[in-house]
């Protein structure tokens, strides 16, 4: 039998038979090697696939919440990594070499400052550091958040 050497537009070759390419959906990727839709790693919200000699690696090009994005010192690929337990969102601070919480899960407060989140005292659900706190104060107050 005849076997496919070359495609129209919108198909791909695999094992000889021109197959049609799918339309990938968000939050998941064209795996070439089998022209199959793939999950995006576990923290990318979309992710595309970038070629590295004879192979394609996954690149994350957008994070889910609670998920920041972190380019490894090879820089091949961006993948996503995990905040901290008590951050909702964070960025990472590459002079530092490390996270820094940008939101709070609830029941925490943000210190701006350390780039932390806190555990709300008396109950609250959302709190705020106070303005007066110094960077080598080792009390932190923080305000509770009340609405009319």
């Amino acid at each position: 039998s005849l076997m496919c050497l070359t495609c129209p537009a919108g198909f791909a070759l695999i094992s000889g038979v021109c197959a049609p390419i799918p339309n990938c959906v968000t939050g998941t990727y064209l795996n070439q090697s089998n022209n199959t839709c793939q999950q995006c790693p576990n923290g990318c919200s979309s992710c595309t696939t970038v070629s590295n000699g004879n192979s394609s690696l996954v690149n994350c090009t957008d994070c889910a919440s609670h998920y920041y994005p972190f380019c490894p010192s090879n820089g091949t690929t961006m993948t996503c990594q995990q905040c901290p337990d008590n951050c909702q969102n964070c960025t990472f601070n590459t002079t530092l070499n490390r996270t820094y919480c940008t939101s709070c899960a609830a029941n925490k407060g943000l210190n701006n400052v350390l780039g932390n989140c806190l555990d709300c005292n008396g109950g609250c659900s959302s709190c705020m550091m106070s303005n007066q706190q110094s960077e080598n104060s080792g009390n932190i107050t923080i305000l509770k958040e009340t609405s009319i």
